[in-house]
């Protein structure tokens, strides 16, 4: 199964079709920020105040390289499958493991080269230590944490929409926005709009996106599910004051305060958009 997917993963890549992964190259951009950084102070040019704030630019946008390759990667990777109408065949092959084996098998493959990612970081970080650059000020476990548990979340939830849509460029598509809107989509909204109803809005926006079929029955699922949702906009209140900005995987990674409690509920996620998905596979 492993080595399966990852020559199907390989494949994508070499025929430039979406969700191949594009190799280390944006990684290597982001983690040689505070390596160029600290050759530049070496010379007197202090184009920054602190040679610290790059590395936690270079943590940040790592961070969101993970959640946007796993997602995508994972996304466009289930979405073949269904497409193809393989998955009945994939789970009887022996020593498969089914649906999950299965799940597991495409989430570990889109994973390692983002765990080869964060095993550099975190060498880049033990290296800056070593010229003195203060880098553990910034508590680059939680880098890690947050790093690692996003892309646990985006790995389950790609693989979620893959299976949803079946359509490997409308799963790109979708995981794009979905990474997009939670690691800087809500910030930008809630000035303008409250927490509860931007929920409300992408509980909409996910009914009529992911519908099921036939197309009347997915019709008329958009517009029960819609029209209910509609309907509970004045009891937004009740869910006071709901940030969905503090869930960006940025947000916990730049606040101690959010690290702990958005590592646990993305764990939480991924559990259960992994039952949802497992339900879902399990009709095929």
């Amino acid at each position: 199964m492993l080595q399966r997917e990852w020559s199907l993963q390989l494949a994508r890549k070499t025929a430039g079709r979406f969700g191949g992964y594009p190799g280390l190259f944006w990684a290597a951009v982001a983690m040689s920020l505070p390596l160029f950084h600290y050759a530049l102070a070496s010379y007197n040019l202090e184009l920054v105040p602190e040679r610290r704030s790059s590395y936690a630019l270079a943590g940040l946008w790592l961070i969101g390289l993970t959640c946007l390759r796993a997602c995508m990667g994972c996304a466009v990777s289930m979405a073949e499958e269904i497409q193809h109408h393989s998955v009945q065949l994939v789970r009887q092959l022996p020593k498969s493991g089914g649906v999950l084996g299965l799940l597991a098998t495409k989430a570990a493959v889109t994973a390692a080269p983002l765990l080869l990612e964060w095993l550099l970081f975190m060498g880049l970080t033990v290296g800056l230590a070593m010229l003195g650059v203060p880098v553990m000020d910034w508590d680059p476990l939680r880098f890690l944490a947050v790093g690692l548990c996003s892309m646990v979340f985006f790995c389950s939830l790609g693989l979620w929409i893959g299976a949803r849509l079946g359509e490997p460029e409308r799963a790109s598509n979708n995981a794009r926005v979905a990474v997009a809107m939670t690691l800087v989509g809500w910030a930008l909204l809630e000035n303008v709009l409250n927490g509860p109803i931007l929920l409300i809005g992408a509980l909409i926006w996910v009914a009529l996106v992911f519908r099921s079929s036939p197309r009347v029955a997915s019709a008329f699922q958009g517009g029960v599910v819609s029209a209910v949702l509609v309907l509970l906009l004045p009891q937004a209140y009740l869910l006071g004051n709901l940030r969905l900005a503090q869930l960006s995987p940025l947000a916990a990674a730049n606040h101690p305060n959010l690290t702990r409690d958005d590592c646990i509920l993305y764990c939480v996620g991924a559990v259960l958009i992994l039952i949802l998905n497992l339900r879902q596979l399990r009709k095929h």
